[in-house]
């Protein structure tokens, strides 16, 4: 639910606009005011869907976003989700979401994958990526940046202490400071919601600029479910933070992107890649953005996109 697979359309994704920021809202606008329509032609428990999306979906910040929550805040949320994420094994699944583009950079250039994770906040992808990519037969070198100086200090230390070949960089993905080629793979975990479309278009484009292989999203799957389970979940957790982190994984879960906004979103910063989402159960949606793929894909077409998804 609130997907709107079957009645989304896909859009011409270059409406007037001179920035990728300015033409992904107007794309999202257009998505959306034609779900709005179709969904009210047809009726039922469609058009009742579509209603609820719209009430539901909120500019409202998580405490994670905003200026008057302090750091020690910010940082026992992010070591609640990350609690989470260990109990589920998301961070496994963050890593098998990269793992096609870090075989190939492996197989074909015969040496690890450079990867880039960006606003990775707590940096517990970023530490456990190594390991977990020697425990598949990959080899990665990864860097987390992020724009908030606790979580990189943070993550430094931690780094340090486990005695982990990562590193943390100040980095700003909407102005990518880096040399064009340095990275590989960019890859974005629980976050994409956290930007505005024209935000995450940016970001994209940045690193369609400087990324060689592709960038890849893993963000909430969009659904009545996840909307309410996470945050019930949250409150039964024995963290201090427990409220905070509830209250946050509600605003999360109204603000996830759906698979075709993240595709178009896609196709706006990135026109000429090679663009897929799928679903990955339970709770997950993965968007990746294979630039090589784009150039020199398979079949020898360039600028495609498609959708996969694990049910109809």
């Amino acid at each position: 639910m609130l997907q709107f697979r079957r009645i989304d359309r896909p859009l011409d994704p270059s409406p007037p606009g001179d920035s990728p920021a300015a033409a992904a809202e107007a794309a999202i606008r257009a998505l959306r005011d034609a779900r709005t329509q179709r969904a009210a032609a047809s009726g039922g428990l469609v058009r009742g869907l579509e209603a609820l999306d719209r009430r539901l979906r909120t500019s409202t910040l998580e405490r994670l976003d905003r200026e008057d929550v302090s750091a020690e805040r910010k940082l026992a949320i992010v070591k609640a989700l990350h609690t989470l994420n260990a109990r589920l094994f998301s961070y496994h699944r963050f890593l098998g979401a990269i793992a096609p583009l870090v075989r190939r950079v492996n197989q074909e250039e015969g040496r690890p994958a450079r990867v880039v994770e960006l606003a990775a906040g707590y940096g517990e992808l970023t530490l456990r990526a190594p390991a977990l990519a020697r425990a598949k037969g990959l080899e990665l070198e990864i860097t987390g940046t992020d724009i908030v100086p606790e979580y990189l200090e943070r993550g430094r230390a931690e780094a340090r202490r486990r005695g982990v070949a990562a590193s943390f960089e100040h980095l700003d993905a909407f102005r990518m400071d880096v040399e064009p080629g340095r990275f590989d793979i960019a890859v974005i975990a629980q976050s994409m919601h956290h930007f505005s479309a024209g935000g995450l278009a940016t970001m994209i484009s940045e690193s369609r600029r400087v990324i060689r292989h592709g960038f890849v999203g893993v963000d909430g799957h969009r659904s009545l479910l996840l909307l309410w389970a996470v945050p019930f979940y949250a409150l039964t957790l024995g963290a201090g933070a427990r409220v905070d982190f509830a209250h946050d994984a509600f605003i999360s879960g109204r603000r996830f992107w759906t698979e075709s906004e993240l595709e178009l979103l896609a196709r706006v910063g990135a026109p000429d890649a090679e663009v897929s989402v799928r679903t990955s159960h339970p709770g997950y949606s993965v968007l990746t953005v294979d630039f090589a793929g784009g150039r020199v894909g398979r079949s020898g077409a360039t600028g495609s996109a498609r959708t996969e998804r694990s049910r109809p």
